[in-house]
């Protein structure tokens, strides 16, 4: 593979440097198909498998971009996979790559919080690294969204407060002008 290949493998991903992704799958046969699709499309691609939902969230660390989980796993089955997962680690984006063909539980596992859903059958390298590069984009996108809305409604709250703070003028005289501030003291400790 060439240099600018590679790099824009890498720009693809939506990362520098080499991703980091968790796949939960207890099948070895699909997680090895997995993580040969996604090595041949993306070679400097880090993967940590897990086999149960149990080990995937003893995996978890700061550095994961993207977690592929499957829904059908020995000890979580069907979206409570998934439920687990954005509950320990609301912050990385979560796929769900399964055998299940059923459009309904595709609907709502992207409404339980899922990035994407894909149907392992249809599945090769370049959709697979197209479809992780997304889920980790629009994972961003969510949290700065998310951070945006907090600081709106902490700016709201501070215009509230600094207004609570102003005198009310106790004089009835029009002839009178007034205007009031608040500035506010920086303190030092």
């Amino acid at each position: 593979m060439t240099a600018m290949h590679s790099r824009g493998a890498e720009r693809l991903l939506g990362v520098a440097g080499s991703p980091h992704l968790l796949l939960v799958e207890d099948d070895p046969g699909d997680a090895f198909l997995f993580e040969e699709l996604l090595t041949e499309a993306q070679p400097g691609v880090r993967i940590t498998v897990a086999t149960t939902l149990a080990e995937a969230l003893d995996a978890l660390r700061h550095d994961i971009q993207c977690i592929i989980v499957d829904l059908s796993l020995p000890d979580a089955d069907g979206l409570d996979a998934l439920h687990q997962m954005h509950a320990h680690a609301p912050s990385i984006a979560v796929l769900v790559l399964t055998g299940l063909a059923d459009a309904h539980v595709g609907v709502e596992a992207v409404a339980a919080g899922a990035q994407d859903y894909l149907v392992k059958q249809d599945v090769d390298g370049a959709l697979l690294t197209r479809a992780i590069s997304y889920a980790i984009e629009r994972k961003r996108a969510d949290e700065s969204e998310r951070q945006l809305v907090e600081a709106r409604a902490l700016s709201r709250e501070n215009a509230r407060l600094e207004r609570g703070l102003l005198p009310v003028p106790i004089l009835r005289d029009t002839t009178l002008r007034h205007h009031t501030r608040y500035r506010p003291q920086a303190t030092s400790c």
